[in-house]
């Protein structure tokens, strides 16, 4: 049996994206292009928390386990 594939189909990281339902660390670090693994490092060199370190270097907010933007759109 062979698989077919099926890249075309997966949404790309801007459809995924809806900023009123908010994503996961590990969604936000792929949407930023960063590695998962390397942000946990850092942090902890850093001697911070992933969510903190990941809050401090993107300014979105950390709520109820989700990451939400900035309010401040004015920049866009």
């Amino acid at each position: 049996m062979s698989h077919q594939n099926l890249d075309w189909a997966k949404p790309t990281r801007r459809e995924r994206f809806e900023p009123d339902r908010g994503l996961r660390q590990r969604q936000l670090c792929e949407l930023m292009g960063w590695d998962y693994r390397q942000v946990a490092r850092t942090a902890k060199q850093q001697g911070m928390s992933t969510h903190a370190y990941v809050q401090q270097q993107t300014g979105w907010v950390l709520r109820a386990e989700l990451y939400y933007p900035p309010e401040d759109r004015s920049i866009e």
